[in-house]
Protein backbone atom coordinates (compact mmCIF):
# COMPACT_ATOMS: atom_id res chain seq x y z
CA UNK A 1 0.00 0.00 0.00
CA UNK A 2 1.60 3.61 -0.81
CA UNK A 3 0.18 6.46 0.57
CA UNK A 4 0.97 9.96 -1.01
CA UNK A 5 1.36 12.97 1.03
CA UNK A 6 0.63 16.85 -0.64
CA UNK A 7 1.76 19.80 0.66
CA UNK A 8 3.92 18.60 3.62
CA UNK A 9 7.22 20.78 3.70
CA UNK A 10 8.92 20.17 7.43
CA UNK A 11 10.55 23.61 7.42
CA UNK A 12 7.12 25.37 6.82
CA UNK A 13 4.78 23.74 9.18
CA UNK A 14 7.40 22.24 11.31
CA UNK A 15 7.85 18.51 12.93
CA UNK A 16 4.19 18.05 14.30
CA UNK A 17 2.82 17.96 11.03
CA UNK A 18 4.97 15.65 9.08
CA UNK A 19 5.11 13.44 12.46
CA UNK A 20 0.94 12.71 12.33
CA UNK A 21 1.43 12.21 8.53
CA UNK A 22 3.98 9.52 9.77
CA UNK A 23 1.77 8.00 12.23
CA UNK A 24 -1.54 7.79 9.61
CA UNK A 25 0.87 6.34 7.28
CA UNK A 26 1.77 3.36 9.94
CA UNK A 27 -1.67 3.05 11.41
CA UNK A 28 -2.64 2.80 7.65
CA UNK A 29 -0.31 -0.04 6.96
CA UNK A 30 -1.03 -1.85 10.57
CA UNK A 31 -4.52 -1.97 9.50
CA UNK A 32 -4.35 -3.81 5.96
CA UNK A 33 -1.53 -6.47 7.69
CA UNK A 34 -4.43 -6.97 10.02
CA UNK A 35 -6.76 -7.28 7.25
CA UNK A 36 -4.62 -9.85 5.19
CA UNK A 37 -4.24 -11.64 8.19
CA UNK A 38 -8.15 -11.83 9.01
CA UNK A 39 -8.32 -13.22 5.33
CA UNK A 40 -6.16 -15.46 5.50
CA UNK A 41 -7.41 -17.14 8.71
CA UNK A 42 -10.65 -17.22 7.30
CA UNK A 43 -9.55 -19.28 4.48
CA UNK A 44 -7.42 -21.76 6.79
CA UNK A 45 -10.55 -22.52 9.07
CA UNK A 46 -12.58 -23.26 5.30
CA UNK A 47 -10.16 -25.27 3.88
CA UNK A 48 -10.05 -27.35 7.19
CA UNK A 49 -14.07 -27.83 7.42
CA UNK A 50 -13.72 -28.89 4.20
CA UNK A 51 -11.36 -31.35 4.72
CA UNK A 52 -13.12 -32.75 7.83
CA UNK A 53 -16.17 -32.93 5.91
CA UNK A 54 -14.65 -34.98 3.24
CA UNK A 55 -13.19 -37.33 6.04
CA UNK A 56 -16.18 -38.00 7.79
CA UNK A 57 -18.16 -38.45 4.31
CA UNK A 58 -15.44 -41.36 3.44
CA UNK A 59 -16.14 -42.72 6.90
CA UNK A 60 -20.16 -42.78 6.56
CA UNK A 61 -20.33 -44.56 3.41
CA UNK A 62 -17.63 -47.03 4.38
CA UNK A 63 -19.65 -47.84 7.33
CA UNK A 64 -22.81 -47.76 5.57
CA UNK A 65 -21.11 -50.54 2.83
CA UNK A 66 -20.34 -53.09 5.54
CA UNK A 67 -22.92 -52.35 7.89
CA UNK A 68 -24.87 -55.34 7.19
CA UNK A 69 -22.32 -57.92 6.93
CA UNK A 70 -20.00 -56.27 10.02
CA UNK A 71 -18.62 -59.31 12.20
CA UNK A 72 -20.09 -57.50 15.41
CA UNK A 73 -23.88 -57.50 13.73
CA UNK A 74 -23.10 -60.74 12.57
CA UNK A 75 -21.98 -62.69 15.37
CA UNK A 76 -25.30 -61.53 17.60
CA UNK A 77 -27.63 -62.50 15.15
CA UNK A 78 -27.67 -65.99 16.68
CA UNK A 79 -27.86 -65.04 20.73
CA UNK A 80 -27.23 -66.53 24.09
CA UNK A 81 -27.34 -69.83 22.16
CA UNK A 82 -27.32 -73.23 24.68
CA UNK A 83 -25.33 -76.22 23.71
CA UNK A 84 -27.00 -79.26 25.91
CA UNK A 85 -25.83 -82.78 26.24
CA UNK A 86 -28.33 -85.27 25.36
CA UNK A 87 -27.65 -89.20 26.85
CA UNK A 88 -28.48 -92.30 24.24
CA UNK A 89 -32.48 -92.77 23.78
CA UNK A 90 -33.08 -89.63 25.70
CA UNK A 91 -33.86 -85.96 24.06
CA UNK A 92 -33.29 -82.14 24.92
CA UNK A 93 -33.76 -78.71 23.71
CA UNK A 94 -31.26 -76.16 21.46
CA UNK A 95 -32.35 -72.41 22.75
CA UNK A 96 -31.22 -69.33 22.06
CA UNK A 97 -32.49 -65.63 20.45
CA UNK A 98 -32.90 -64.43 17.02
CA UNK A 99 -31.74 -60.93 16.98
CA UNK A 100 -32.04 -58.53 14.92
CA UNK A 101 -29.10 -56.06 15.10
CA UNK A 102 -30.10 -52.93 12.75
CA UNK A 103 -31.44 -50.19 12.51
CA UNK A 104 -34.81 -51.35 10.08
CA UNK A 105 -36.79 -54.55 10.64
CA UNK A 106 -35.98 -57.31 8.97
CA UNK A 107 -38.49 -59.08 6.24
CA UNK A 108 -38.89 -62.31 5.51
CA UNK A 109 -36.96 -64.40 7.89
CA UNK A 110 -36.20 -68.00 7.74
CA UNK A 111 -33.80 -69.90 9.55
CA UNK A 112 -32.07 -73.57 9.02
CA UNK A 113 -30.59 -75.58 11.52
CA UNK A 114 -29.03 -78.90 10.50
CA UNK A 115 -26.65 -81.46 12.19
CA UNK A 116 -23.94 -81.47 9.41
CA UNK A 117 -21.16 -83.47 11.13
CA UNK A 118 -19.94 -86.22 14.01
CA UNK A 119 -16.50 -85.95 16.07
CA UNK A 120 -14.92 -88.55 18.18
CA UNK A 121 -11.43 -88.65 19.76
CA UNK A 122 -10.60 -86.59 16.78
CA UNK A 123 -12.48 -88.36 14.07
CA UNK A 124 -14.56 -86.63 11.69
CA UNK A 125 -17.46 -87.78 9.69
CA UNK A 126 -20.31 -86.31 7.64
CA UNK A 127 -23.50 -86.63 9.29
CA UNK A 128 -24.88 -88.68 5.48
CA UNK A 129 -22.77 -92.28 7.06
CA UNK A 130 -24.08 -91.99 10.41
CA UNK A 131 -26.77 -94.93 10.76
CA UNK A 132 -28.50 -93.60 14.30
CA UNK A 133 -27.61 -89.68 14.49
CA UNK A 134 -30.30 -87.82 16.28
CA UNK A 135 -32.79 -85.73 14.86
CA UNK A 136 -35.14 -83.40 15.53
CA UNK A 137 -37.98 -84.24 16.71
CA UNK A 138 -40.42 -81.93 15.11
CA UNK A 139 -40.01 -83.17 11.85
CA UNK A 140 -37.80 -86.85 12.68
CA UNK A 141 -34.70 -85.01 10.51
CA UNK A 142 -31.49 -84.00 10.59
CA UNK A 143 -32.78 -79.98 9.85
CA UNK A 144 -35.55 -77.96 11.01
CA UNK A 145 -36.42 -74.25 9.60
CA UNK A 146 -38.37 -71.78 11.41
CA UNK A 147 -39.50 -68.73 10.21
CA UNK A 148 -40.90 -65.10 10.44
CA UNK A 149 -42.85 -62.54 8.31
CA UNK A 150 -41.12 -59.61 10.72
CA UNK A 151 -38.27 -59.72 12.94
CA UNK A 152 -38.72 -55.52 13.65
CA UNK A 153 -35.27 -53.55 14.70
CA UNK A 154 -33.40 -54.75 17.60
CA UNK A 155 -36.37 -57.62 18.41
CA UNK A 156 -35.57 -60.59 19.95
CA UNK A 157 -37.38 -64.02 18.57
CA UNK A 158 -36.67 -67.21 21.62
CA UNK A 159 -36.40 -70.25 19.41
CA UNK A 160 -36.38 -73.48 21.04
CA UNK A 161 -35.55 -76.54 18.60
CA UNK A 162 -35.77 -80.31 20.54
CA UNK A 163 -33.29 -82.85 19.88
CA UNK A 164 -33.90 -86.83 20.27
CA UNK A 165 -31.63 -89.82 20.35
CA UNK A 166 -31.76 -93.35 20.04
CA UNK A 167 -30.20 -95.67 22.70
CA UNK A 168 -27.79 -97.05 20.26
CA UNK A 169 -27.15 -93.55 19.16
CA UNK A 170 -23.20 -93.09 18.60
CA UNK A 171 -21.51 -90.86 21.39
CA UNK A 172 -19.39 -88.34 20.22
CA UNK A 173 -20.12 -84.58 19.12
CA UNK A 174 -22.38 -83.14 16.78
CA UNK A 175 -21.90 -79.65 14.83
CA UNK A 176 -24.44 -77.85 13.94
CA UNK A 177 -24.62 -75.07 11.12
CA UNK A 178 -27.00 -72.12 10.50
CA UNK A 179 -28.14 -70.61 7.34
CA UNK A 180 -30.18 -67.18 7.37
CA UNK A 181 -32.61 -65.30 4.69
CA UNK A 182 -33.82 -61.86 5.46
CA UNK A 183 -34.66 -58.82 3.51
CA UNK A 184 -33.85 -55.61 4.33
CA UNK A 185 -34.71 -52.20 2.87
CA UNK A 186 -35.49 -53.77 -0.63
CA UNK A 187 -32.56 -56.08 -0.95
CA UNK A 188 -32.20 -59.97 -0.20
CA UNK A 189 -29.19 -61.20 2.00
CA UNK A 190 -28.32 -64.79 2.82
CA UNK A 191 -26.09 -65.65 6.20
CA UNK A 192 -23.99 -69.13 6.42
CA UNK A 193 -22.08 -70.87 8.85
CA UNK A 194 -18.57 -71.73 7.87
CA UNK A 195 -19.36 -75.66 7.75
CA UNK A 196 -21.52 -74.86 4.28
CA UNK A 197 -17.99 -73.75 3.21
CA UNK A 198 -14.95 -76.12 2.07
CA UNK A 199 -11.61 -75.56 3.05
CA UNK A 200 -10.34 -74.77 -0.38
CA UNK A 201 -13.36 -72.09 -0.74
CA UNK A 202 -12.16 -70.47 2.69
CA UNK A 203 -8.73 -70.26 1.51
CA UNK A 204 -9.67 -69.05 -1.71
CA UNK A 205 -11.89 -66.20 -0.04
CA UNK A 206 -9.27 -65.46 2.50
CA UNK A 207 -8.53 -61.82 2.25
CA UNK A 208 -7.08 -61.00 5.69
CA UNK A 209 -4.11 -58.97 4.32
CA UNK A 210 -6.36 -56.76 1.87
CA UNK A 211 -7.69 -53.54 3.74
CA UNK A 212 -11.17 -53.82 1.97
CA UNK A 213 -12.16 -57.14 4.06
CA UNK A 214 -10.77 -56.11 7.26
CA UNK A 215 -14.67 -54.99 7.89
CA UNK A 216 -15.94 -58.44 7.11
CA UNK A 217 -13.74 -61.09 8.91
CA UNK A 218 -11.08 -60.66 6.78
CA UNK A 219 -12.92 -62.86 3.72
CA UNK A 220 -14.77 -61.75 0.25
CA UNK A 221 -18.12 -62.70 0.90
CA UNK A 222 -19.23 -61.95 -2.45
CA UNK A 223 -16.98 -64.63 -3.42
CA UNK A 224 -18.49 -66.78 -1.31
CA UNK A 225 -22.09 -65.84 -2.45
CA UNK A 226 -23.00 -64.47 1.25
CA UNK A 227 -23.52 -61.13 3.22
CA UNK A 228 -22.22 -62.31 6.65
CA UNK A 229 -20.36 -65.57 8.66
CA UNK A 230 -22.71 -67.04 11.24
CA UNK A 231 -21.00 -68.93 13.82
CA UNK A 232 -20.96 -72.93 13.91
CA UNK A 233 -22.76 -74.69 17.40
CA UNK A 234 -22.40 -78.10 18.98
CA UNK A 235 -24.04 -80.53 21.09
CA UNK A 236 -22.98 -83.91 22.57
CA UNK A 237 -24.11 -87.20 23.08
CA UNK A 238 -23.05 -89.06 26.14
CA UNK A 239 -23.96 -91.69 28.23
CA UNK A 240 -24.27 -90.64 32.19
CA UNK A 241 -22.50 -92.72 34.96
CA UNK A 242 -25.10 -94.65 37.06
CA UNK A 243 -25.78 -92.78 39.98
CA UNK A 244 -25.30 -96.12 42.97
CA UNK A 245 -21.35 -95.38 42.50
CA UNK A 246 -22.02 -91.89 44.06
CA UNK A 247 -24.06 -92.92 46.26
CA UNK A 248 -21.99 -95.57 48.15
CA UNK A 249 -19.15 -93.72 48.49
CA UNK A 250 -21.44 -91.29 50.04
CA UNK A 251 -22.57 -93.58 52.56
CA UNK A 252 -18.90 -94.69 53.15
CA UNK A 253 -17.63 -91.00 53.29
CA UNK A 254 -20.16 -90.72 56.50
CA UNK A 255 -19.44 -93.72 57.82
CA UNK A 256 -15.96 -92.98 57.93
CA UNK A 257 -16.40 -89.37 58.81
CA UNK A 258 -18.77 -90.54 62.60
CA UNK A 259 -15.96 -92.91 63.58
CA UNK A 260 -13.17 -90.38 63.31
CA UNK A 261 -15.33 -88.30 65.27
CA UNK A 262 -16.56 -91.18 67.53
CA UNK A 263 -12.55 -92.10 67.69
CA UNK A 264 -11.67 -88.70 68.52
CA UNK A 265 -14.25 -88.44 71.60
CA UNK A 266 -12.76 -91.59 72.64
CA UNK A 267 -8.92 -90.97 73.02
CA UNK A 268 -10.31 -87.44 74.87
CA UNK A 269 -12.95 -88.06 77.58
CA UNK A 270 -13.49 -92.03 77.62
CA UNK A 271 -16.68 -91.43 76.57
CA UNK A 272 -17.42 -94.38 74.21
CA UNK A 273 -16.02 -97.30 76.18
CA UNK A 274 -18.10 -100.21 73.65
CA UNK A 275 -16.57 -98.26 70.60
CA UNK A 276 -13.19 -99.45 72.31
CA UNK A 277 -13.82 -103.04 72.84
CA UNK A 278 -15.28 -103.38 69.61
CA UNK A 279 -12.29 -102.46 67.94
CA UNK A 280 -10.39 -104.53 69.78
CA UNK A 281 -12.54 -107.31 69.19
CA UNK A 282 -11.93 -106.58 65.58
CA UNK A 283 -8.22 -106.29 65.10
CA UNK A 284 -8.21 -109.49 66.56
CA UNK A 285 -10.06 -111.17 64.48
CA UNK A 286 -8.24 -109.28 62.11
CA UNK A 287 -5.20 -110.60 63.66
CA UNK A 288 -6.12 -114.08 63.35
CA UNK A 289 -7.16 -113.73 59.82
CA UNK A 290 -3.39 -112.43 59.47
CA UNK A 291 -1.65 -115.15 61.24
CA UNK A 292 -3.73 -118.33 59.56
CA UNK A 293 -2.96 -116.61 55.83
CA UNK A 294 0.99 -116.51 57.50
CA UNK A 295 0.80 -120.13 57.91
CA UNK A 296 -0.49 -121.18 54.71
CA UNK A 297 2.06 -119.29 53.13
CA UNK A 298 4.84 -120.42 55.23
CA UNK A 299 3.37 -124.29 54.59
CA UNK A 300 3.57 -123.89 51.13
Amino acid sequence: MSVRIVGCNPKDSGGGVFQSHKYFILRTSNYGMMENKFNSDRIFVLLVIVILYLGIFQICVGAEGSYISHPSRVNSIIDELDTPKISPGESCEITFNLYNPYNESMEDVRLNVSIYKYVYLGVEKNISVIEKTPVFSANIDVEQSVEFPTLESHEKEYIELELSSREDTEEGVYLLRFWLEFGYEGENHVMRSMGYFSEEELVEAGASDNETYQDTGGLDLEQLGVSGILPDSSFSVKSSLPRWPRYVLGVFSVFFGVLAVMFYFQEKYDKFPWLEKTFDHWSSEFKKVGRSFKKRFDKS
